[in-house]
């Protein structure tokens, strides 16, 4: 009978242990589990603000690697794409760039961000610096605080 307790003992304290490493494994398991591409593809657009745009002194040229930083793996530094002010003229027009009123624009409440490239060139994130921190104020067009 005594082996027979030991024996029961040994098998309880190896299911318990057994159960123990499967749900270690488990958690382990699920920490690092495979994604989907679909459920990638929706974090990254979740992630990704449209209204902000790569900076680029003329708001049209969006194509110009070195500045806008849409290298692979690369950091890009983008506007809010209704920032009024940085280019003159309308519609296809819209190449000229202009020092004062851009002055105007980025002292004015304009947002900026840090965009994040994978090793594809593909945007993953916006950093929102009016997001990470709620106390910045915001300023009207002719730079006073509101």
């Amino acid at each position: 009978i005594l082996i027979l307790t030991a024996t029961a003992s040994l098998a309880t304290g190896l299911t318990v242990v057994g159960h123990f490493t499967s749900t270690t494994t488990t958690l382990k398991r699920q920490q690092f589990s495979y994604t989907r591409p679909d459920e990638v593809a929706l974090r990254h657009t979740n992630a990704i603000n449209p209204r902000l745009t790569p900076w680029t002194y003329r708001n049209t040229s969006f194509s110009s690697l070195p500045l806008t930083g849409e290298n692979p793996g690369a950091w890009a530094l983008v506007r809010d794409n209704s920032a009024k002010g940085i280019t003159a003229g309308s519609g296809s027009q819209q190449t000229t760039y202009d020092p004062t009123r851009t002055e105007a624009a980025l002292t004015a409440s304009t947002t900026f961000a840090l965009r994040r490239y994978d090793l594809a060139g593909r945007a993953l994130y916006d950093l929102d610096f009016s997001k990470l921190n709620p106390q910045t104020p915001t300023r009207d067009q002719t730079g006073q605080i509101t």
